[in-house]
């Protein structure tokens, strides 16, 4: 080992142990002591000096107080500390504050020359967590594997200094502790350092550790569908030599499915004219990387059957797609585990990365300790990712090319065992929880599904009878749909038809527990609710032309949308205002309700009040509300003069003022506005001001709850007047369309004094 530097030398992990139960916050560099106490006359230089200060002369250090400044740091490292190095490199990785593409070739140089003349420069060394939540205490780590290195004034994350007359900072920086895989350390309590990982994910070791999470699950866990299942209508045989597109026939056995990103046509699809020629041999070489990949992930894992939607599914018969489209989710379901493609944008893209690629081998040392069962280890020090950062499970549901696909939303909540690929690492997801390479504990570095596990036990049983289900789990059930919904909506899809398609094996098989009918998107059972959607983003909720859906589904949309019921008005306050008498769905494919639809409408009876609509911004003083009434939001803001001046609420969308006129106008009338802003306060009555469609507000429900607020809450959709169906079934009826939502702010007495109308909905 080389000769290390004091401060080097004397680091322990035991000592950051220590400090860590002084002062420690998840994936923070602890502030105690601050830095006007190390200002004082015990500044942590001396305190490291004379260790044999007394107690009171000291303030408690949660931090191991490094080299005095960055000048002192350079030198150790270049007078041979590898430890101080491998500190150095992490340092030097980046130059914060500058755009990558803009430094100059020795831009890197004329910073750290300037850096290190500094006075502030201090290095400061603490132990931390990667797999904790952002400040989480010490109690709830369960590994700690992060050193965190931090330079200048304590209490402040980003240290100031300047460069060409520009400020920048150094952030915190990571070190990573690594350990032998089949030599995991354990000290004062706590799993020390990540597991050692082979960056070649097709390796024998990595499929070992895949093997073994799959066996866990089967033999230990009280996951879903351990019994062999019915097989599709058509799977892969990938036996070697013999692989081919089987017609099942009812056989019971267990299989795998993909789930990947198609990224365009795939030439290889099975068509009306290939299929017999798979069926007699897949051609193996000619499938894109993907296929390929699943097929030898499928055998490694022991099984003989794989179903790929594209090869298991005739794609130029419409009449194959409309019977197996409808059999996707109990695919998924009934499945033995899930391959998902995470990183690749398309079938060409391959699962398993090459394993010609090599990671760029990192400065690196180690740290001797003695562990919890006083044997002698070594634990590595590195620094930490940050070429695409440090890829974990959480990243990849968020941000990685299958996660943004729509097909794939429901494929990932129905399956009930997933093995995800992403490019550095293979993670493993069940009921009981998930698992990485790395070894990393529950928590940051994997996704959070609460909502998705409240519905398992129901996508997985087979409850036939809603009678079964109380009315709080059932509650809980559609406030999970909801949240899923949410997701869902921030995904796309290449073809708008298949809004409803791609999530209807999710929605068929939650029917059976929440009851009622599905219409378009939403329960007959929670409609008043499920009514009241709002735009998420400024943009609005622009409706889908040709038609998809009706207006009032969330299905009529390609925007972000959400349900803020739960935080307007509770569900033991809410008293329903609106009476539904009838609803009519007509599906494209008969008795799929669940899929495309032809057309949708709702009968229904509640109390209305006519509005204008106005071109015109109102700018308001702070106590100029003269005749509020409540807040609004149209569907489609764009292209409207007023909205681009108006003020967005984050609950409810443009923030639109809704205002009682006086009774010779008759009408009430609705216009953008903006507070503390010069220009015209009052509502301009000019014709020419408002909106030539006949709009109404149709009160769903409202609240009486007192909650200190000068009036109760009610909620309204915004209706404007369409011309009828020809196939309507009653042409007495006044037609509507679904614009907005109207948030009432107002006396029920007012709300009372509203007509009561019967109208249809389409």
């Amino acid at each position: 080992m080389t000769q290390r530097c004091i401060y080097c030398a004397n680091l322990s992990l035991a000592h950051l142990i220590d400090l860590a139960k002084i002062d420690f916050k998840g994936h923070v560099f602890p502030n105690q002591p601050t830095t006007e106490d190390l200002m004082g006359p015990f500044a942590w230089t001396s305190s490291l000096a004379n260790p044999n200060n007394s107690p009171k002369e000291r303030k408690p250090m949660a931090f191991y107080p490094h080299h005095k400044c960055f000048q002192d740091l350079v030198q150790s490292a270049e007078m041979g500390c590898d430890l101080c190095e491998v500190i150095l490199t992490c340092l030097k990785k980046r130059i914060p504050g500058e755009d990558e593409e803009s430094q100059g070739d020795n831009s890197d140089e004329i910073y750290w020359t300037d850096f290190s003349r500094r006075r502030e420069t201090d290095i400061k060394i603490s132990i931390n967590s990667s797999h904790v939540y952002p400040n989480v205490t010490l109690d709830g780590v369960q590994m700690l594997d992060t050193i965190l290195v931090h330079v200048g004034n304590i209490g402040d994350q980003r240290s100031d200094f300047k460069n060409h007359g520009h400020s920048f900072a150094v952030p915190t920086q990571s070190l990573t502790l690594v350990t032998k895989r089949e030599s995991p350390i354990r000290l004062k309590g706590f799993q020390i350092g990540r597991a050692e990982t082979d960056p070649d994910l097709g390796s024998k070791l990595n499929f070992d550790i895949t093997r073994g999470w799959l066996r866990e699950c089967l033999e230990c866990h009280d996951c879903h569908n351990t019994n062999f299942p019915q097989l599709p209508t058509r799977v892969i045989d990938v036996t070697p030599n013999q692989t081919r597109i089987i017609h099942s026939n009812g056989i019971k056995a267990n299989y795998i499915a993909l789930s990947h990103c198609w990224g365009g046509p795939i030439p290889t699809s099975s068509t009306t004219v290939t299929l017999p020629q798979y069926q007699n041999e897949l051609p193996f070489q000619m499938l894109p990387a993907n296929f390929r990949d699943a097929i030898t992930i499928t055998r490694e894992l022991g099984v003989q059957y794989l179903w790929i939607d594209s090869l298991c599914i005739i794609q130029d018969s419409k009449h194959d797609w409309e019977q197996e489209s409808q059999k996707m989710g109990t695919v998924y379901r009934d499945s033995l585990v899930t391959i998902y493609a995470m990183s690749s944008e398309a079938s060409t893209g391959g699962i398993i990365p090459d394993p010609a690629y090599q990671p760029v081998e990192k400065p690196s040392t180690t740290l001797a300790l003695t562990d919890d069962n006083g044997m002698e280890v070594t634990v590595r020090v590195e620094p930490a990712d940050r070429d695409i950062y440090d890829e974990d499970l959480h990243r990849l549901a968020e941000s990685s090319p299958l996660s943004s696909r729509g097909w794939t939303f429901q494929e990932s909540i129905l399956s009930p065992r997933h093995i995800y690929f992403g490019k550095k690492q293979i993670y493993w997801g069940c009921t009981q929880g998930f698992h990485d390479l790395k070894g990393m504990p529950p928590g940051y570095r994997f996704p959070q599904e609460e909502h998705i596990n409240r519905l398992l036990p129901v996508l997985h049983s087979t409850i036939q009878d809603n009678s079964v289900i109380t009315d709080m789990e059932r509650l809980i059930l559609l406030h999970s749909f909801r949240d899923i919904l949410w997701q869902y909506c921030q995904r796309n899809l290449t073809y708008d038809t298949d809004k409803l398609p791609a999530i209807s094996g999710l929605s068929r098989l939650l029917q059976p527990a929440i009851g009622g009918d599905y219409l378009a998107g939403l329960w007959s059972c929670d409609l008043l609710d499920e009514l009241c959607w709002i735009p998420e983003m400024k943009s609005g909720c622009v409706h889908i032309k040709p038609y998809r859906a009706p207006s009032w589904s969330w299905a009529v949309t390609n925007d972000r949308f959400k349900f803020d019921r739960g935080t307007i008005i509770a569900p033991k306050d809410r008293i329903a205002k609106l009476k539904v008498i009838d609803y009519k769905v007509v599906p494209k494919v008969k008795n799929n309700p669940y899929g495309e639809i032809e057309s949708a409408h709702l009968i229904v009876e509640g109390l209305t009040l006519p509005i204008l609509r106005a071109w015109q911004t109102r700018h308001l003083g702070k106590y100029d509300y003269d005749g509020y009434a409540g807040t609004y939001c149209f569907d489609d803001p764009a292209g409207i003069s007023h909205y681009e001046a108006s003020e967005w609420s984050e609950n409810y969308g443009w923030q639109q003022g809704f205002w009682k006129m006086d009774e010779h106008v008759g009408v009430q009338i609705m216009t953008g506005w903006k507070t503390h802003s010069r220009g015209e306060g009052v509502i301009n009555e000019e014709e020419e001001e408002w909106m030539k469609e006949e709009y109404i507000v149709l009160l769903v429900s409202s609240t009486n709850r007192d909650d200190g607020d000068e009036r109760p809450y009610a909620e309204c959709l915004i209706l404007k007047k369409v011309d009828g169906n020809e196939d309507d079934d009653d042409d007495t009826l006044d037609v509507y369309e679904r614009v907005g939502i109207y948030v009432v702010h107002h006396e029920p007495e007012w709300l009372e004094s509203w007509t009561k109308k019967t109208v249809k909905l389409i």
